[in-house]
């Protein structure tokens, strides 16, 4: 998970090495940063900062945690874990801290019981070398559930205002992770293949930042930001991968007519040879109903006379039958996305956006 800021904001990156987890940079008040986990089935917290705030250092060794050093007020300090397999974990009491305890069985870990605003509540890991994290409870809190397999984790449940996340993960060593952050966001991911990492991080208001990664190990990461701006990452070797997509197993599940539809839409645009419409991975995954989005993107050549912007938004949210809302790329030179007022007068009337 990657990059949600804000007051009680959580931002976790990078995950490594067998069965291994890092999880780096939560900032702002009440919140997490949790770094670097490294090892086969071993775990290093670092550094948690600000008020209300956790620090965690240092875990090495075969399956072994070690937590150290938690400063500020209301905070934590853990110390010591020692030998295979094992966890210590000591007592922090007060408004907004945490008390976790009890680890069981083989690479297992157990965490219960943190209580008042903005606490943290762990419960329960079971199998060999799963994880399930069981209960956040408060005002901008965060609940996570169940892992499930062998060295696999599933993440299910952020609460907070109006806010919404769904997670779930498939397949041995894969994650499948999804955090809805701020107000009346979304944020959905989906993670593939064996050892893979997808990752999908929501910033302002009404903003989607959508990110793929496919094959075995690989990360991909695009970013997009602004006000009620929805996109689909966009790409000039959109129809390249879109063709290898068309291939993998989840893709197969998509509706007929709706991938025939796309694909006569692309090639359409493809024959007028100035004008892209780009979709990545996800453009096609907002096709199938497990992964339906509120909107699409167009991508348009500045020079591309052929097809103007509002065009082809109608055109494609009449195929799809979903909200296509463009804006200005910062990470696409030379590129515009816009709506005209023609076109958004007609999503209005559809009632596509508010």
């Amino acid at each position: 998970m990657v990059s949600s800021h804000g007051r009680n904001s959580v931002e976790m990156v990078s995950f490594h090495g067998r069965n291994s987890v890092e999880v780096v940079s939560f900032h702002g008040r009440n919140s997490v940063k949790m770094v670097s986990f490294h090892g086969r089935n071993s775990v290093e917290m670092v550094s948690f900062h600000g008020r209300n705030s956790v620090e965690m250092v240092s875990s090495h060794g075969r399956n072994s945690v070690e937590m150290v050093s938690f400063h500020g007020r209301n905070s934590v300090e853990m110390v010591s874990s020692h030998g295979r397999n094992s966890v210590e974990m000591v007592s922090s009491h007060g408004r907004n801290s945490v008390e976790m305890v009890s680890s069981h069985g083989r690479n297992s870990v157990e965490m219960v019981s943190s209580h008042g605003r903005n606490s943290v509540e762990m419960v329960s890991s079971h199998g060999r070398n799963s994880v399930e994290m069981v209960s956040f409870h408060g005002r901008n809190s965060v609940e996570m559930v169940s892992s499930h397999g062998r060295n696999s984790v599933e993440m299910v449940s952020f609460h907070g205002r109006n806010s919404v996340e769904m997670v779930s993960s498939h397949g041995r060593n894969s994650v499948e992770m999804v955090s809805f952050h701020g107000r009346n966001s979304a944020e959905i991911v989906s993670f593939h293949g064996r050892n893979s990492v997808e990752m999908v991080s929501f910033h302002g208001v009404n903003s989607v930042e959508m990110v793929s990664s496919h094959g075995r190990n690989s990360v991909e990461m695009v970013s997009f930001h602004g006000v009620n701006n929805l996109c689909l990452w966009p790409s000039d070797q959109t129809w390249q991968r879109f063709s290898q997509l068309r291939t993998s197993p989840w893709y197969k599940d998509l509706r007929r007519d709706r991938e025939d539809e796309l694909s006569r839409l692309y090639q359409v645009e493809k024959s007028k040879s100035s004008h892209f419409i780009n979709m990545g991975a996800f453009g096609a995954a907002a096709l199938d109903h497990r992964y339906l989005t509120p909107g699409t993107c167009c991508y348009h050549r500045a020079s591309s006379p052929a097809l103007s912007p509002s065009e082809s938004s109608l055109v494609l949210t009449r195929a799809l039958g979903r909200s296509l809302l463009t804006r200005r790329s910062h990470a696409l030179p030379g590129a515009t996305w816009h709506l005209t007022q023609p076109a958004q007068a007609y999503m209005r009337e559809a009632k596509v956006f508010v």
